[in-house]
């Protein structure tokens, strides 16, 4: 059982499976709304490309929040801004007033407090279990994400399809309320003291840890691998209505079986990562499992059968999350602990930069349709893999002790 024999690691993992599930079930509901609305690929892209866009300008000042205050209070009242916005729009779903940009706004909105609260729901686990079970809490973490990816899908497929979008809103919102109090009853140890970095300004910050990174060769390659991954290949999500309903022609309940497939791609991915680690370099498992991602998403798009695309999505999500797991402990594990927390903030600004891919593959899809634009990605993340590789012969690989499974 390992770190799940602590009763606040319990609590933690029980609210990450709420949070994360729920954040799944609204987002699938938003996006579906606008695919109704516009049946516009652009527009859908908008839906996750608003969510995550303000990681990219605020994941620095989260990671500050999160060395001058309590961790447990900054996630707690980020997770209360985030039911704030739900309740706005379940607010507006019982008025029956919902319009397009009613979705835009809240969806920015809940992108700032996820980025505002993620550094101190990360850094959180370090507070609630013993330094030797912390490997292990955060894979065991990573676990408890990728299974509510599974189990919200299907319950948004069912209730999407049943109920309609916006008693789904109100439902989901129903569910995510327990979340709070979850945390608020968790118990933390007293975290190490930050001061000197509180002090620190948000531009010295991050001038301190992109020179760190840009002079650490290990850590460098890996940056530019995650950056090529989150803006090509993985953007292909941002199309999943628009495959759904146009290309494979199936409604809210497909969308729900493609999304469950995803989850569960992305379970046996973070196991296949842990017993992967440690057994391979990490070059290796970071190069191969991302050229295998965008391989299997160009088959996928030209792919028409709806039971085959799901399993290859599965596929998709399997080998894209080998990639994800294995470069977030790699980052973490190659860097020292006075500069960690820096490093983590600035893989933030590279996921931050995710709106920007979903926004152009979804302008290409506008232009050269779905699949020709997510084909293209995948190739042009290939290519770019290709070239970390030739850029990078002279960085050796690291094989690090493999991480404890439980």
């Amino acid at each position: 059982m390992g770190a799940f024999v602590h009763r606040s690691y319990q609590l933690y993992s029980a609210a990450a499976f709420l949070g994360f599930g729920i954040i799944t079930v609204q987002m699938m509901t938003r996006a579906w709304m606008v695919q109704e609305m516009t049946h516009s690929p652009l527009m859908v892209a908008m839906v996750p490309a608003l969510q995550v866009l303000p990681m990219l300008v605020l994941s620095f000042v989260g990671g500050e929040l999160a060395d001058r205050f309590s961790r447990k209070k900054v996630f707690i009242l980020g997770e209360v801004g985030t039911l704030a916005g739900y309740l706005v729009l379940c607010g507006l779903a019982l008025a029956d007033a919902i319009q397009i940009w009613h979705i835009m706004v809240l969806t920015l909105a809940l992108g700032i407090t996820t980025a505002l609260a993620l550094p101190a729901r990360q850094s959180l686990v370090i507070d609630i279990v013993p330094q030797r079970e912390q490997r292990n809490a955060l894979g065991l973490y990573m676990v408890v994400v990728n299974l509510s990816q599974i189990a919200a899908p299907a319950l948004a497929g069912v209730l999407i399809s049943r109920l309609g979008t916006d008693m789904t809103l109100i439902i989901s919102t129903l569910i995510f309320v327990p979340v709070i109090p979850l945390l608020v009853v968790m118990r933390t140890a007293a975290a190490p003291s930050t001061a000197a970095r509180a002090r620190m300004g948000t531009l010295e910050s991050l001038r301190i840890g992109v020179r760190y990174i840009a002079g650490n060769p290990r850590l460098r390659w890996m940056f530019i691998a995650l950056f090529v991954v989150v803006i090509g290949v993985n953007s292909w999500g941002g199309l999943f209505p628009t495959f759904t309903e146009d290309v494979l022609g199936k409604g809210a309940a497909g969308l729900g079986l493609i999304v469950l497939g995803v989850g569960v791609g992305g379970t046996l991915g973070t196991f296949a990562a842990i017993a992967l680690d440690g057994r391979a370099t990490d070059k290796v498992i970071q190069i191969g499992s991302g050229l295998a991602f965008s391989v299997v998403v160009v088959v996928l798009a030209f792919t028409p059968a709806f039971a085959l695309w799901v399993v290859l999505a599965m596929l998709a999500a399997c080998v894209g999350t080998v990639f994800f797991v294995n470069n977030a402990m790699a980052v973490q594990l190659t860097t020292p602990d006075e500069l960690r927390g820096r490093v983590i903030s600035a893989r933030f600004v590279v996921s931050g930069l995710q709106p920007f891919g979903h926004l152009a593959l979804g302008a290409l899809a506008e232009g050269a349709g779905p699949q020709v634009a997510m084909a293209s990605f995948g190739v042009a993340s290939a290519v770019g893999l290709a070239a970390v590789v030739g850029l990078t012969r002279s960085v050796p690989g690291v094989v690090r002790e493999p991480t404890a499974s439980g």
